[in-house]
């Protein structure tokens, strides 16, 4: 029996698109690839979603994960790619909150991204006040 897809992990996919379209533009600017300069080798189709989603619930189904993206003749599985993509950002979001300078990191992470989003991936509880704390502050400053 195939799985059925639910809310929250179209909510997931929707992050995972834009995590993928991101980066492609920056590696566009960054390595200059051929792949790169066509959006249009992500496939965001139904289809693509459902394949990931059957792949990371029960193991089964195609791998959607790719072991290269140098070709421009193959379409990629975008969720794939933006899942994968998601999944590097915050490690090294991670990595960055261990330094000296979180506070000011997280407060550029909080013009971008939702808090509630943010408090899934930081489970210290100095982060989680600290959001908190920001979207206090910048609330009271909207009134």
């Amino acid at each position: 029996m195939i799985p059925k897809i639910n809310k929250k992990y179209y909510e997931k996919a929707s992050l995972y698109k834009m995590f993928a379209t991101e980066t492609m533009w920056r590696l566009n600017k960054e390595l200059e690839v051929e792949y790169y300069e066509h959006p249009e080798s992500l496939d965001f189709s139904k289809k693509a979603l459902k394949t990931l989603y059957i792949y990371e619930s029960t193991g089964k189904g195609k791998n959607p994960f790719p072991t290269t993206l140098f070709s421009t003749k193959k379409k990629f599985n975008g969720y794939a790619i933006g899942k994968r993509n998601m999944e590097i950002t915050i490690s090294m979001w991670q990595e960055e909150m261990s330094k000296i300078q979180w506070r000011y990191w997280m407060k550029e992470l909080l013009n971008d991204y939702d808090p509630k989003w943010l408090k899934q991936i930081f489970k210290q509880q100095k982060h989680r006040d600290f959001i908190d704390e920001e979207v206090r502050r910048r609330n009271e400053n909207v009134l």
